[in-house]
């Protein structure tokens, strides 16, 4: 069962922030390629976690709502990965 303990555990075991601190002085090209081969998986496997989740949360109550939010507003959370301009995150 999903709660909110094993969400935080989940976001706070993401590298992306790491990931964004350790490249905020590279070249656009150098933190594309960062973000592709280390953000994107990222990303993907917590996309996976979310949606193994979503149906295990009470509908209506915060997690559930956060989780709807965050696969809602996927496309705009992963779009920074396409792009090696500036630090998106902060």
């Amino acid at each position: 069962m999903a709660t909110i303990s094993a969400c935080l555990k989940a976001i706070k075991n993401c590298t992306l922030y790491r990931v964004e601190s350790n490249i905020a002085d590279k070249t656009d090209e150098e933190r594309l390629k960062a973000r592709q081969e280390i953000s994107l998986p990222v990303l993907n496997k917590f996309k996976q976690w979310l949606e193994k989740n979503a149906g295990k949360v009470m509908q209506g109550g915060a997690l559930r709502k956060a989780i709807d939010y965050t696969l809602n507003q996927w496309p705009y959370l992963e779009g920074y990965c396409e792009r090696g301009a500036g630090s998106e995150l902060y």
